[in-house]
């Protein structure tokens, strides 16, 4: 069953100014739900931007994407919002979880953006955490832990909703080898098989695990 469907996408930042840049160049893509998809390209090829409009954080240029076989609603902020807080679970290179919080108030956010009870948001954040190997570390305010640790926290926050897509942008880049493999172990044992996991990466070991390759050649998909 397609859950994305991308037509004619492209995106151009500045726009009629001199320092114009094509960052994606009418790109057409399908992905079904459950598939895992990996994204290679060299660095400026358009992985990143492609990724970004997939989980709704920026706007296309021109062209349509479909999720679930419904338009998303470019100007409406509030239904874009919804939509990443309830359908899409997103995995970082530096991260991006919040300092000064502890673990679980990280993994917490998601359902606090949506309004849930701050008992069930720490019950389900604390569950979460269990499942990466967590628990004791909980109440560990997040600059204290290691990279892994941190990426580990990050894969429970992007788990906590059940999202039908994971967005993972060079999810083992700032890791070393071993532990960037036990991270991506870890995250492809916990996906639903009905998650779709799109992953932007170098790492070709993380890209083969995936059911396609697609290779990103200066904004279109060439592979």
């Amino acid at each position: 069953m397609t859950l994305i469907q991308l037509s004619d996408l492209t995106k151009v930042h500045n726009p009629g100014q001199p320092n114009e840049v094509i960052a994606l160049r009418q790109v057409n893509l399908i992905i079904e739900r459950g598939e895992a998809v990996a994204l290679v390209g060299r660095s400026g090829s358009g992985k990143s931007t492609l990724l970004h409009i997939l989980g709704c954080m920026d706007r296309p240029t021109s062209g349509t994407y479909l999720l679930d076989g419904t338009e998303i609603p470019w100007t409406d902020d509030r239904a874009l919002a919804a939509l990443r807080s309830q359908r899409i679970g997103f995995v970082f290179q530096d991260f991006a979880l919040v300092p000064g919080l502890k673990a679980w108030e990280n993994v917490a956010l998601p359902l606090v953006h949506r309004g849930t009870t701050f008992r069930q948001a720490r019950y389900r954040a604390l569950e979460a955490l269990g499942q990466v190997g967590l628990s004791d570390r909980a109440d560990h305010y997040v600059e204290s832990l290691s990279g892994g640790q941190r990426q580990r926290v990050a894969i429970a926050r992007a788990l906590i909703n059940y999202p039908d897509i994971i967005l993972a942008d060079e999810p083992t880049g700032a890791l070393d080898r071993d532990t960037g493999d036990q991270v991506m172990d870890l995250l492809f044992h916990l996906l639903r098989k009905d998650t779709t996991i799109v992953v932007a990466t170098h790492d070709a070991s993380l890209a083969q695990r995936c059911h396609r390759v697609l290779t990103i050649q200066d904004g279109t998909i060439v592979e």
